[in-house]
Order: C-alpha cells, then sequence, then structure tokens
C-alpha cells in the first residue's frame, strides 16, 4: 500500500502511577498521510482479530512468555547506574516479588480474562488520535503555553468510529511460530582465540575468526564488508547504494521482525567503498539470519512503489539535514573537508531529483559486478561454522550474483588531507536553517596517523585540558551551553578539536578565546608537578585497560581493526604502556608544536554562522555603507575601492583581526588561508598514506 514506513506498539504509561496506556506510532508516507481513516481501520480490524476465538491463544502466549524468560536470563551486563534507576522506578508499581520478571516483562501465567479484559479497552471510542505533519502548518487555531505549538483539537468523526467498530481486512493475519527461537544456549569446547585471526582467504572472500567465550553467553557477531568500486563514483551511484539498501531493509523487515523477537539482530550500511551487513545474537540461529539476509541480497527486485517511497524519505532525510544544529553542520563540513573521497549532501540533493526504478535496475548488476568481502565472526562461533558462512558468502556472489574477484587496483581505501605544516585554513559556511540562531566552531588541530606514542599524547592532552575548557569557556567566560575538547580519529588520522555553539557570540570571537585558552593552559601544563602528571597519565591507562562488559563492545573494537586496516588488537595495552612512559616534558613539546605554533602546527578552523550572526552582519555592512553613500551625495569623494580579490580580502580580515583586536592570547601575525572552494582546497593537497 505504500501508507507507512515504520510503525511500534507497547504500554507506554511509565510516567503515570495509576494508568497504563497502549500506545501506537506509526510513521506515515506521504500517501498514508491523505489516507489516515484506512490506516486506522486496519489497525482496529487487526485489534479486532486478536479478540476473535484464535487470537492469543495459550501457545502464542507460552512463546512470548520462554522468549522474554530467556531475554531475562541471559541478558548482556548493563550499566549499574541505569539498572538501579530501572528498578528502583519499578519499585513504585510492582509488589517485591515480581519485581524483577515484571522489570523485564516475563510474565508467569496465561489468564485468558486478563487479556481480553485488556483487548476490550482497545476500542474506538477510548482512543485518543495524535496527528502531525508539517501540512497542517498554518491551519492550527490554537497554541500551547510551553513551546508555543500550534495545535487543533477536535473530536473524531463519528462515521470514521462507526467504521472501525466493525473493522475488518482479510489480508491481515496473526504470525506462524517463530521459526528464530534458539534451543541450544551450549558454550563451544573448543579453545578460546586471544584475537581475531585470518582463517580463510580467497581472491573474493577473507575471513577472519575469534572464538571468544570470555563473556559466558551464548551469543555471536557477524560483520560482511562488500567492497564494490562502483557504489561511490559518483553522488549519483552513492545515492542508488544507499536507495538499495533501503530497499533491502524495508523488503526484509517481514523476514527480520520474528528474528528479531528471538533475540536476533541485523543491521545494513553503506560506507564509500561499498556496504556492510552485520548479524548478531543467539548463535544457536545466527546462521539461519545471515543465510536470510543474504537470500534478499542475492533475489533482490525493484518494486516501483516501494522504490518511490523510500526515494520520497531519502529526499527528506537529505533536505531536513538542514536543519541539524550548527555544530553538527559544522562537524559534517570539516568531515568533507579532509577526507579526500566525499561527496557533499548537496550532490546527493541533487542527484537523487531524476532517480527512477530504472536507474537503480540498470546500476545494481554494475554494484556487484566487481565485488571483495571481507567478514569477520566472533563470540560463541566455532571454526566450522565460521568457514559455512564464508562459503556461503562466496557462493551466492559467485554462482547467483555473477560477481568477479576485485582488480588489485580497486582496493581502495579512503584516505585523509594532509595539512601542511604551519597551515591556518578557514571555512565559513552560513548556516542553513535560518531560524537558528546559534552559531558554532570547529577547531581542528591535525596530530598524523595512528602510532602509539602520539595517540597517547593527544589522549593525554585531551584528559589534561577538558575539564578546564569546560570550566574556562563554558562555566567562567559563558560563551555557550556546547563547548567540547576532544580527541578525534578519522580513517586512522587523529586531530585534537575543539567544539563550540553560541548565540551570544560570534564564531570569530568563539574561536578567538579557544586561542586564548591554549596560551594560558600552555602555562598550566608547565606548573604541573611531576606528581600530578603520574596521576593524570595513570588515570587515562587504567581507563584504557577497563574491560569491556559486553560482547558487543569486545567485537565492534576488535572490527574497527580489521575494517581499518591498523590490525593493532592490543591497542589498548600498548597505548597505555605508552602512556606510562611519558614525561612531562614530551607532552608539553608536543604541545607547543601540535596546537601552539604557528610554524609547525595544522589547524583548520570551520565557522558555522547563525541567524543572529548574520543579521549582525548585515547591520554592521549597512553601516560602513551609509558614509559612503553621503560622501557621494555631498560631492566628496569616497575611498577608493580595493582590488583585492575577495578571498585575500576575507583572508586578510581574518588575520588583521587575529593580530590587532579581540584575541586575547591568540597568534597574532598568523597567515590564514580561506577555504572558498572545498573541491580545490582538497586537490591542492597532499594525502595521507592509506594503512590498509
Amino acid at each position: 500500500m505504500g501508507w507507512a514506513t515504520s510503525l511500534s506498539a507497547g504500554e507506554g504509561g511509565g510516567s503515570l502511577s495509576s494508568r497504563s496506556i497502549f500506545m501506537l506510532h506509526i510513521d506515515l508516507t506521504d500517501a498514508g498521510h491523505e489516507q489516515v481513516q484506512e490506516v486506522l481501520h486496519a489497525v482496529f480490524a487487526y485489534i479486532s482479530m486478536l479478540r476473535a476465538p484464535g487470537g492469543i491463544t495459550e501457545d502464542r502466549f507460552e512463546e512470548n512468555r520462554a522468549l522474554s524468560e530467556l531475554r531475562f536470563r541471559l541478558a548482556d551486563k548493563s550499566s549499574p547506574y541505569n539498572y538501579v534507576e530501572r528498578i528502583s522506578s519499578a519499585m513504585q508499581t510492582y509488589e517485591d516479588r515480581h519485581l524483577l520478571l515484571a522489570l523485564f516483562h516475563v510474565p508467569q501465567q496465561y489468564d485468558a480474562g486478563a487479556i481480553r479484559g485488556v483487548l476490550d479497552e482497545l476500542t474506538p471510542q477510548h482512543v485518543r488520535i495524535m496527528w502531525s505533519s508539517k501540512l497542517f502548518q498554518g491551519s492550527n487555531n490554537s497554541i500551547e503555553p510551553w513551546y508555543q505549538t500550534p495545535y487543533a483539537l477536535s473530536d473524531i468523526p463519528q462515521q470514521w468510529q462507526a467504521a472501525w467498530l466493525s473493522a475488518s481486512d482479510a489480508r491481515l493475519f496473526l504470525p506462524e511460530p517463530n521459526p528464530f527461537i534458539p534451543s541450544n544456549f551450549d558454550l563451544t569446547q573448543e579453545k578460546p582465540q586471544q584475537q581475531p585471526e585470518v582463517v580463510s582467504e580467497t581472491p573474493m572472500v577473507k575471513l577472519w575468526h575469534r572464538l571468544n567465550t570470555s563473556f559466558e553467553t551464548p551469543k555471536a557477531i557477524a560483520y560482511m564488508m562488500f567492497t564494490c568500486p562502483e557504489a561511490y563514483v559518483t553522488p549519483e551511484a552513492a545515492v542508488l547504494t544507499r536507495l538499495f539498501i533501503k530497499l533491502l531493509e524495508d523488503h526484509f523487515n517481514e523476514v527480520a521482525y520474528p528474528a528479531t523477537i528471538a533475540g536476533l539482530h541485523y543491521g545494513m550500511l553503506t560506507h564509500p567503498e561499498g556496504f556492510l551487513l552485520w548479524v548478531s545474537g543467539y548463535n544457536h540461529k545466527l546462521m539461519k539470519l545471515a543465510e536470510a539476509v543474504l537470500r534478499e541480497v542475492a533475489d533482490f527486485k525493484v518494486e516501483a512503489d516501494r522504490f518511490q517511497v523510500q526515494k520520497d524519505a531519502l529526499q527528506k532525510d537529505y533536505s531536513n539535514i538542514k536543519y541539524e544544529q550548527p555544530y553538527q553542520s559544522a562537524m559534517y563540513q570539516q568531515s568533507v573537508l579532509v577526507e579526500a573521497k566525499r561527496w557533499h549532501v548537496h550532490s546527493y540533493e541533487e542527484a537523487i531529483l531524476d532517480l527512477t526504478p530504472q536507474d537503480l535496475r540498470a546500476f545494481m548488476p554494475r554494484l556487484l559486478r566487481r565485488c571483495g568481502v571481507e567478514c569477520f565472526v566472533t563470540g560463541n562461533y566455532s571454526l566450522a561454522e565460521t568457514q559455512q558462512l564464508g562459503r556461503h558468502v562466496e557462493k551466492i556472489l559467485k554462482e547467483e550474483l555473477h560477481s568477479k574477484p576485485l582488480f588489485p587496483a580497486q582496493r581502495d581505501h579512503g584516505r585523509i588531507v594532509k595539512l601542511p605544516s604551519g597551515l591556518s585554513a578557514l571555512h565559513i559556511s552560513p548556516g542553513s536553517n535560518p531560524a537558528n540562531q546559534n552559531s558554532s566552531i570547529v577547531l581542528t588541530y591535525q596530530v598524523g596517523l595512528d602510532e602509539e606514542r602520539s595517540n597517547a599524547l593527544v589522549d593525554l592532552l585531551v584528559h589534561c585540558a577538558k575539564r578546564d575548557v569546560f570550566h574556562v569557556l563554558r562555566t567562567q567566560e559563558q560563551l555557550g551551553y556546547l563547548v567540547f575538547l576532544s580527541a578525534w580519529t578519522n580513517l586512522s588520522v587523529h586531530s585534537v578539536a575543539f567544539i563550540l555553539q553560541s548565540t551570544a557570540f560570534s564564531c570569530q570571537h568563539l574561536e578567538s578565546r579557544c586561542e586564548a585558552f591554549l596560551q594560558q593552559f600552555k602555562t598550566s601544563l608547565e606548573q604541573m608537578t611531576d606528581e600530578s602528571f603520574k596521576t593524570q597519565a595513570e588515570e587515562l591507562a587504567k581507563s584504557k585497560l577497563e574491560k569491556p562488559k559486553r560482547l558487543q563492545q569486545q567485537a565492534h573494537r576488535e572490527w574497527q581493526e580489521i575494517k581499518h586496516g591498523s590490525l593493532k588488537f592490543q591497542r589498548r595495552q600498548q597505548e597505555a604502556d605508552a602512556l606510562r612512559n611519558l614525561t612531562k616534558p614530551e607532552l608539553v613539546a608536543f604541545f607547543q608544536e601540535m596546537m601552539l605554533s604557528k610554524d609547525t602546527r595544522r589547524k583548520l578552523s570551520v565557522h558555522v554562522t547563525g541567524a543572529k550572526e548574520k543579521s549582525q552582519q548585515q547591520q554592521q555592512q549597512q553601516q560602513q555603507e551609509e558614509p559612503a553613500a553621503e560622501a557621494g551625495i555631498s560631492g566628496r569623494s569616497a575611498e577608493p575601492a580595493s582590488e583585492t580579490p575577495a578571498k585575500a580580502v576575507s583572508a586578510c580580515d581574518k588575520t588583521e583581526h587575529l593580530a590587532n583586536g579581540d584575541v586575547h592570547g591568540g597568534v597574532a601575525d598568523e597567515k590564514v588561508q580561506l577555504i572558498t572552494d572545498i573541491w580545490a582546497f582538497k586537490r591542492s593537497q597532499m594525502l595521507y598514506p592509506s594503512v590498509m
């Protein structure tokens, strides 16, 4: 029907001590917005089917009870804070003897009367509908008092309620017994591995495996990264790859839902080299889910109506990026500036306009014509099972998708722009949301490629400084609500970054205060005692050596090493050792070289100007133009116009500001390169080598 993109339901009255509210949330397409009465008709038809004989039977109840108990008994470790918070909240509602099972929603016994009592409350007479859409803008007649949100309140039409009372739909059906429910929870008895190992490698599939039962849970995770050179050659190709993944997920939902209920999960993501598929959960049925996902890839067909639904949704995603917070926009602009292979969302917005189902059908054979896959399987999964998965992936690629291995030159991996020593570059972008008053900056000080000692220095510098950054720039100077100092890693290149957002100050002022802070912090760092330095280093080393509490955390760490080609599986131990061997003079020298010295640091500034700052700039420009206009009227000669290009003027203005006005400790006379053309800037720079 193409009326909805997602649906969720459940008890939602947790904030009310004496009431329980059953809530149903449906995300509608534009077509669904026009058919709300029919959408709700389907909802009440399904509720009627649940009330009828054969609805919520004891067999279906028992299946749900067994799965709930399984989730309770094999739950992963959670944060102690969150656990205590949930327990204390639940204590307000449940008796002590039922507390834990109720907290994890484990029902105890089948009670047909109680179930019927709940279903009898789910009627058109008891429903409250909140219908939200931008299409209602300008047609609402009331304003709520807290956030001044426009709304309208009306009764549900009687004819709608009458139709819903007898609603039925022959196309609806109750689920079959769940085929993904596991029954084998034994841990593999093979000898566990200390780190991932390559267990198979062919021209098309490289297979990594680590048997890890240290978490004593019958779960496993499998990552499958498909490298497809055609996936990102143009903005159109990138959008088509994204549409392929969205349609794949859309079609797979029907299969994936019972798997999710049974504790299995999957994900699909695009990236510049191709796309990633992953599956996780109880290992007993993990292969069944992995095969189902791969079967969807092999049998993929483009359906015109679903293509249009997903295209519309993706267009809205691209369009809605303009409503992100300015600091998010600044971080995005920074990534586009330094990643050699990165299209801008503006290109995606233009590329998607004319795409058709025929375009995707023509693209799919090209996407998978040449393909390489890197797999990693970890957890309670044996070597034989892992090798079986690898063979299955290769069989589908070769026999059903007719893919061929990559040429050596096609193994392309992302690379990062290498800023030259002594560069201070600035990119200014107006905020895309005219209603957002905030301005934001991201200041990046590039350090270099992944290396134990420099990584340790970056992390220790941020660890020592971030508390002072918050105290000085946010608490004392009150520059804005968002004030951060962070260590960044992008494709194995490390940096130190300031992130600030403010309605009260301009981007220029925010940057000048960051520079002033660096000068102040140099003094603090030099005056730090050796004992305090060692304490800071030891605290950070211990935090790095904190063991992951869940299999997912450990798997993610190891997958990142495989994905980026660094393969430093003992990274945290190595960096902790490096931290314990650092000296204060080393850190001071590193700070001077990477963040203070205008001759050696590599600085990239991104400014996103908000509506308030743009308005102030326009007022200042008008005030500057008025004397010149008056001079022309009175016959007095005005100052001659400068013939300096706009790019040079802006750069000089920036340099002049840093040298004279409001820097308060910034680097005087620093030359600033203004980036007006992102792509020309990237083409003019060298690149860091790929670690792959």
